[in-house]
């Protein structure tokens, strides 16, 4: 597109070629061909030179009152402002984009407007607000009997049923989404699709079919130079290779996912990129370097709205390493953020009562685990940390039965949800009499820290074994310090007064 509308612009001339008597077809083709580059520089995102054709559109279409330019040209400004992460300045044009739009009757530019305008709000605004104005360009996509609108609003509100945790019907919305635009021959739509499809066939724990989509994805945008998309693909393989317990692979990946992102300046992708990056650090024990992604992270938050990921990255990072006050903290904040947009809640939810619990805090941790939503207790860090609130209660039952629902489906569940939920069932198995088993479900524990390299959790599994048996653990290693809240965790659990002498 860039170099056709290029080569076509310099076949036309200059405005000042044209005769003085009002807006020729030169003067209007030039228009087209302008914001037709300008669309395509920001999918690029090359932002200043998209910034320069939409100022000559803007200048000319204000002297020439080139209404549906004008509103054009404010659209592609809204969204270009959008990928800068300038939600405000958004909000503006897109509204003012709108404004024009209905007042000259274009109603082909005015859905789109409408679709741009809509989108805005999944990111740092109100899904309530993003279904309105979806909700009304679908009207006049279906009026204009425009598939293609019809496709990409529907991919749109699977954004929204993904946000809102709802994920069976965002995948149900992207395999209908993804027929239409493949059948339209839309590959940048298709990839698009299929991205966030990968995403959510993630959070479904369909690892294979995530990564099979990952790879799918990143292949044909790497063909059509698409660089965002390219590294999202990698941020969700990182993420994939983090709940695999392949660290040294997570961390590379994010990292590359993060440069890429910051050559194209996209702020929301670099959070997305170092929330897998400083989970891997932290559980690999690269303290200095964790530290500085967790600042770089909660400096974005400040920066631009970035959504909540970023926040919940710091608490889930604070939360593995045993720091429960800076845990919940954050969790908080990303609960009060999400609540506000009207999106899915339960893992700061769960977040916060694994924190709460480090802190010494058990009542406010079981208030939290019991406000999380039915279907939420299926999901495998839920009844891990479930486990281990339980133990903390010395509800020993109820605390097996967590534990159960996390080792006996490793398949759907994380390393790290595996090694809490066996910390979880021996603590139970301790406060039982059962010693052997619980020395047993210690050991479970100590051998999958040391396969995955997590430092941090060999550290918990080695202290756990060593409470329930009464005797050092030889895989222990005093360089690896304990966090204060998991110690605080495992004092409450277990009482290694009770120990029998070995």
């Amino acid at each position: 597109v860039i170099r056709d509308a290029t080569r076509a612009l310099d076949l036309l001339g200059s405005a000042q070629d044209s005769p003085p008597d009002g807006i020729t077809d030169a003067d209007e083709a030039r228009s087209q061909l302008r914001l037709l580059r300008a669309n395509a520089l920001v999918e690029q995102r090359s932002y200043d030179q998209a910034h320069a054709d939409l100022d000559i559109v803007m200048a000319e279409a204000t002297s020439s009152d080139d209404r549906a330019a004008e509103g054009e040209a404010r659209r592609l400004l809204g969204s270009l402002h959008h990928s800068e992460g300038r939600l405000d300045l958004a909000r503006v044009e897109l509204g003012q984009s709108v404004e024009i739009l209905r007042e000259v009757g274009r109603p082909e530019l005015l859905a789109r407007a409408l679709r741009s305008r809509g989108f805005i709000e999944l990111f740092g605004g109100s899904l309530v607000d993003a279904e309105w104005y979806f909700g009304e360009a679908d009207a006049i996509f279906h009026e204009l009997d425009d598939a293609r609108g019809m496709a990409w609003i529907e991919q749109h509100r699977a954004w929204i049923g993904f946000m809102s945790g709802d994920f069976e019907e965002a995948r149900e919305r992207l395999l209908h989404s993804s027929q239409t635009l493949e059948e339209l021959g839309d590959r940048n739509g298709v990839g698009w699709v299929l991205g966030l499809l990968a995403f959510v066939e993630f959070f479904l724990c369909h690892f294979d079919v995530a990564e099979e989509l990952a790879i799918r994805v990143s292949a044909e945008a790497e063909e059509r130079g698409d660089t965002w998309a390219a590294a999202m693909m990698q941020t969700l393989q990182a993420n994939l290779r983090l709940w695999q317990g392949r660290l040294e692979d997570a961390a590379s990946l994010a990292e590359l996912a993060r440069k890429r992102f910051r050559k194209i300046e996209d702020r929301y992708g670099i959070s997305q990129a170092m929330a897998p990056l400083l989970r891997a650090q932290t559980a690999l024990g690269r303290g200095p370097a964790a530290q500085r992604t967790e600042e770089e992270l909660l400096a974005l938050v400040d920066l631009a709205p970035v959504g909540p990921n970023p926040l919940m990255a710091v608490a889930g990072a604070a939360m593995h390493r045993g720091d429960g006050v800076n845990a919940a903290a954050n969790a908080t904040r990303a609960i009060a953020e999400m609540r506000g947009a009207g999106t899915e809640t339960y893992e700061p939810l769960v977040l916060l009562a694994m924190a709460l619990a480090q802190t010494g805090r058990l009542d406010e941790s079981i208030v939290a685990l019991e406000s999380l939503p039915d279907p939420d207790w299926d999901h495998p860090f839920a009844h891990a940390v479930a486990s281990i609130v339980r133990a903390l209660e010395r509800d020993p039952v109820h605390a097996l039965e967590h534990a159960d629902a996390v080792i006996s489906d490793p398949a759907t569940s994380s390393y790290l949800d595996q090694v809490m939920a066996q910390i979880g069932a021996a603590a139970a198995h301790s406060q039982l009499g059962r010693w052997e088993t619980a020395t047993t479900c210690a050991e479970a524990a100590v051998a999958l820290a040391t396969k995955v390299g997590d430092v941090i959790a060999l550290a918990l599994a080695t202290r756990c074994a060593e409470l329930v048996s009464g005797v050092r653990h030889p895989a222990a290693d005093d360089r690896n310090q304990l966090g204060e809240g998991w110690q605080t965790v495992l004092d409450g659990m277990i009482d290694p007064i009770s120990v029998p002498t070995p």
